[in-house]
């Protein structure tokens, strides 16, 4: 294999591992928001066991995703050197926003929310749980600033020409603000949502079914399928508002999503199948109308085909559709 196959291999493993705890970290800190609150509310004192239980394991998710986080980024220069060259502007500014504004915040108030329990009072504890919560929300936010940034580029301009060419923020909110930012934000946050909730509804429901820790497990599952079930109905809404972003600003990337070759009205979505690049059709398993519904909001709408874009501006079709039906199908699932 080649620098750059390894390179991608190396990449994907690092981030693919990283990427499991942050949104357990975004989530786990609703779940810890609403244990606490009940608590303070209510003064039961499963509540309070409750929330201390879940602070170690969100404590335990936050240090290894600091810790894999750190790696991911010497990768981006180790790996990408001439890449981050490039966009060094324009990254540096998202990670330095989510230094001071996510992190530091996070991390601070981590030690009243870990250490704090019988030094602080209740409502002090409580609103440094806030603050991690928040603090976590935040790191969300300015790494999808930075991923969307690179999907829709916006607030910059080019300086400098050939291998010396760079891109140079102009207008740090419009950077922040590019066209899908909110779309693929609410999604992400969604996701992490769901994540937590069902991180303490899969422990809970251990428990009961080995009977241990009855009421501990009642009440957790009670809570964690309660905000389970708001962000997977969120969920739902976000992904169809990132499909539609999608298919205004990256038209062949859906078509490669989809094996999509031809424009056409009335667009199937596969549910499953494959794709014959040598023919250019894909086989498999479709309901009619219901991309165009997805892209558009209109059954007869016209979804943009793959063969509209020159050879060399398409994304690798048979790596995006795999990969993607899996996705889609573990969704499902």
């Amino acid at each position: 294999m080649d620098v750059l196959t390894l390179s991608r291999i190396q990449f994907g493993l690092t981030i693919g591992f990283h990427y499991i705890y942050p949104p357990l970290s975004i989530g786990l800190g609703i779940m810890l928001v609403c244990m606490e609150g009940i608590w303070l509310k209510t003064k039961n004192p499963i509540y309070h066991q409750m929330a201390r239980f879940w602070t170690k394991v969100f404590a335990l998710t936050f240090a290894i995703g600091v810790a894999t986080g750190i790696v991911m980024e010497f990768e981006f220069g180790t790996n990408w050197a001439t890449y981050s060259r490039f966009v060094g502007d324009v990254f540096g500014s998202a990670l330095a926003a989510e230094g001071i504004f996510a992190f530091f915040l996070e991390s601070g108030f981590l030690a009243v929310l870990l250490f704090g329990w019988d030094k602080v009072g209740r409502k002090m504890h409580f609103f440094s749980t806030c603050m991690v919560c928040l603090g976590a929300h935040f790191s969300a936010v300015w790494i999808v600033v930075a991923n969307s940034w690179m999907q829709t580029p916006a607030g910059y301009h080019i300086v400098g020409q050939g291998m010396h060419a760079r891109a140079e923020v102009t207008d740090f909110w419009a950077m922040v603000m590019n066209p899908s930012t909110g779309d693929r934000l609410f999604h992400t946050l969604c996701g992490a949502w769901q994540a937590g909730a069902f991180l303490v509804v899969s422990v809970s429901a251990f428990y009961l079914l080995k009977n241990k820790f009855q009421d501990f497990a009642r009440r957790s599952l009670r809570i964690g399928l309660t905000v389970g079930l708001i962000a997977s109905l969120l969920q739902a809404f976000s992904g169809h508002l990132s499909g539609r972003e999608v298919a205004k600003y990256q038209p062949a990337k859906l078509a490669a999503f989809e094996g999509l070759y031809n424009t056409q009205s009335n667009a199937p979505l596969t549910v499953i199948g494959y794709v014959d690049e040598q023919k250019e059709q894909t086989i498999g398993i479709h309901i009619p109308y219901l991309l165009s519904f997805l892209a558009h909001d209109d059954i007869h709408a016209p979804v943009t085909g793959l063969n509209e874009f020159a050879p060399q501006d398409r994304p690798p079709v048979g790596a995006s559709f795999f990969f993607f039906q899996e996705w889609l199908r573990s969704a499902l699932c």
